[in-house]
């Protein structure tokens, strides 16, 4: 059960939002709630490209405002990064079709995890929000272009965008607790309740510097022809990019019991009208929880030059910190070529370029 949760978990909070609401057409969004929308009178599209959020928060509004985070690095940072990373020269196999979340995928991850937690400690507040200095220099960096989406588009709290609803089976019981058929979170969640997701995506130094290559102070994309073909400038990420994203859900620990003492943040996000309809595209300050930790690291010892790995919040974990309550979920570094659809099924192994907790 643990790990059907785990992993139904990772799909339903990753990517973009799918939303039947108020915004289909565009709607008031970022010009409700008071704030004062940025696509009014716009000359250039490269105006959102640093645009903080899609609205500015209203005169009564006290909380924490978002600023975006993009003084991106020109050159490459100092170092060397298997110097600096633990993570890139320890004992990890990315070929052996058996391999155990023990055998050192779980150090990976822990080191991963102490790197993006360093100076966000004690606890994740709304209040102190996301900080992108780590002892006297900027760390962390945010991804451009964010705010240029009224409907979903990033909110001015903490820079979170709205991703995918989340469905109540999203969030199965995998903590031992049983609340009637064993299958749902909650003891009074209705069955048919709608979630949304709000995240935040963060860069080191070292993916800042692909940014800034790409994405220059001035906003307009630039490009590069790497064998013949148009990209992006500053690709690939350079060894030593690491990339983290927080998501948070709308259910509270009230709809999942295992949320219970997760970080609240306030943010910016829709309204919704009553307790399983979609939501509107009105947005309201109002709180949201963490639900997820994604992160993802450039290791080119990896056939995909990737790894990826989420983290689950796990209440029920007794401990201090909510950073001590992230259980690793596992980790994934390739495509599985040999295993279907990239091959027919007669030719099919099991995927095993992903690691399982």
């Amino acid at each position: 059960m643990k790990k059907r949760f785990l992993f139904l978990g990772a799909i339903a909070l990753y990517g973009t939002a799918v939303l039947v609401n108020a915004c289909k057409d565009g709607g008031s969004g970022g010009e409700t709630d008071g704030g004062d929308s940025i696509a009014n009178n716009v000359e250039s599209p490269a105006q959102f490209a640093f645009a903080n959020a899609v609205n500015k928060p209203p005169a009564s509004y006290t909380g924490p405002v978002f600023e975006l985070s993009h003084e991106y690095p020109t050159t490459m940072p100092k170092g060397n990064p298997e110097e600096l990373f633990p993570w890139l020269t320890m004992d990890v196999s990315f070929d052996n079709k058996e391999a155990l979340f023990t055998d050192g995928w779980d150090n990976y991850m822990a080191a991963i995890l102490a790197y993006v937690r360093e100076g966000q400690d004690p606890q994740l507040t709304n209040e102190q929000g996301w900080k992108i200095d780590v002892g006297e220099t900027t760390r962390w960096f945010h991804m451009p272009w964010m705010a240029y989406d009224k409907a979903n588009g990033r909110e001015f709290a903490h820079g979170c965008t709205n991703e995918r609803v989340a469905s109540v089976t999203d969030f199965l019981n995998p903590y031992g607790r049983n609340d009637g058929d064993g299958s749902l979170p909650g003891e009074t969640v209705d069955p048919n309740a709608k979630f949304e997701t709000w995240a935040f995506g963060i860069y080191n130094e070292f993916g800042g510097y692909a940014l800034s290559q790409a994405w220059p102070q001035d906003g307009v994309p630039a490009t590069q022809v790497i064998d013949g073909k148009l990209q992006p400038a500053g690709l690939p990420f350079p060894n030593g990019t690491v990339v983290a994203k927080l998501l948070f859900t709308t259910a509270s620990p009230e709809d999942v019991f295992y949320l219970e003492g997760s970080p609240q943040y306030m943010v910016n996000r829709h309204v919704q009208e009553g307790d399983t309809a979609f939501v509107t595209c009105e947005r309201a300050v109002q709180p949201v929880y963490l639900v997820q930790l994604d992160v993802a690291v450039v290791d080119h010892r990896s056939p995909t030059n990737w790894v990826f790995g989420t983290f689950a919040y796990n209440g029920t974990i007794d401990a201090e910190s909510p950073w001590d309550r992230l259980d690793p979920v596992g980790i994934q570094y390739g495509m599985d070529p040999e295993t279907f659809p990239a091959v027919p099924q007669e030719e099919s192994i099991p995927a095993f370029q992903s690691v399982l907790n």
